[in-house]
């Protein structure tokens, strides 16, 4: 089950328009380095934000 009710989920768009999950303290830093061919490096420290999502809604139980 989930402990809490509300999940704060930093995220970042890319100059491909693509939105990145990643850990709130990495952020600022990569929004500082962002440069059109940076998104290639994204993969193995951020997650897609959709992925993300699906991760956290799966493992909510949920009583209806």
């Amino acid at each position: 089950t989930c402990a809490t009710n509300y999940t704060f989920i930093p995220y970042m768009v890319t100059p491909q328009n693509k939105v990145y999950c990643c850990e709130s303290s990495l952020m600022k830093g990569l929004s500082e380095l962002m440069q059109p061919s940076f998104e290639a490096l994204l993969g193995p420290i951020c997650m897609p934000l959709q992925d993300r999502l699906t991760q956290l809604l799966t493992s909510c139980k949920t009583n209806t």
